[in-house]
């Protein structure tokens, strides 16, 4: 029963690790993804105003 306990803790440990691993990803996914419309944008109207 111990060792059932400890390997259930061992994976909702691994599984909340994944969790915040995933998270962080999709932040830095996402900041990546707005810095690139900003740019894309920023170039897009430089251009228009020449």
């Amino acid at each position: 029963m111990a060792v059932l306990k400890r390997i259930l803790s061992f994976f909702v440990s691994i599984l909340l690790l994944v969790a915040k691993l995933l998270c962080l990803a999709v932040r830095l996914v996402l900041s990546l993804f707005l810095l690139v419309v900003q740019m894309v944008l920023v170039i897009f109207h430089a251009g228009s105003s020449l």
